[in-house]
């Protein structure tokens, strides 16, 4: 009987110094990865200092930057002052145009800058003819007297207003069969009348839709 509680109270002895060893196995296992922890989290810090120092501004990135900027500015400012001076460009020429047709048209002999002798009715009506002027050709005539010579009305009219006005309505007679100009409408007197009219009343006239003609 002593024997068998003697073998009981060994394996009972056992038991629990197996159980204390693994005890001690955790224990230990625990111990060690909590002294691996901090150079883990050591690396992990190290890289996101490294993260956060590289992703701070590049002073030299920030100056090229700066210098595209300016680069594009520049070259756009030089567009506009190009479009600018084209724009220019092509306005005076259509003025230069239209003095031309003054010159050709209305005017005989430039006496000096104060004196010039006009070309007659008759001169000016076959010319508007043989020239094929139309309408948007005199209206651009009379917008640019009335450029140099100051704003025109009936009351107020130059000779260079009243010659082109009288020729128009002398071609505007010529039956359109008869007419060699076909671009001659046979309503540019009346026209020229009606704008003459309404600024000597202050009468704002609305600008008539018409297609442009090209420069002769």
């Amino acid at each position: 009987m002593k024997r068998v509680i003697y073998v009981v109270l060994m394996a009972s002895f056992m038991q629990c110094c197996r159980a204390f060893f693994v005890r001690r196995q955790v224990a230990n296992h625990w111990t060690s990865a909590r002294f691996d922890w901090p150079v883990l989290y050591s690396s992990s810090n190290d890289a996101n200092s490294n993260i956060t120092i590289s992703s701070e501004p590049d002073s030299g990135s920030a100056l090229t930057l700066q210098q595209q900027a300016q680069a594009l500015r520049a070259e756009a400012l030089s567009l506009e002052r190009s479009l600018n001076e084209t724009k220019a460009a092509k306005i005076q020429k259509q003025l230069d145009a239209v003095d031309r047709w003054i010159d050709e048209l209305l005017i005989n002999v430039t006496i000096n800058e104060d004196t010039q002798m006009l070309n007659s009715v008759e001169q000016v009506t076959r010319l508007l003819e043989q020239k094929r002027f139309s309408q948007e050709h005199v209206n651009r005539i009379f917008d640019r007297i009335c450029e140099l010579s100051g704003p025109q009305s009936r009351s107020k009219c130059s000779p260079l207003v009243s010659l082109l006005v009288d020729a128009s309505g002398k071609l505007d007679c010529v039956e359109r069969e008869d007419n060699n100009n076909k671009r001659w409408n046979g309503k540019v007197e009346r026209e020229l009348r009606k704008r003459l009219f309404a600024a000597d009343w202050g009468i704002e006239l609305e600008p008539e839709d018409e297609k442009p003609e090209r420069f002769l």
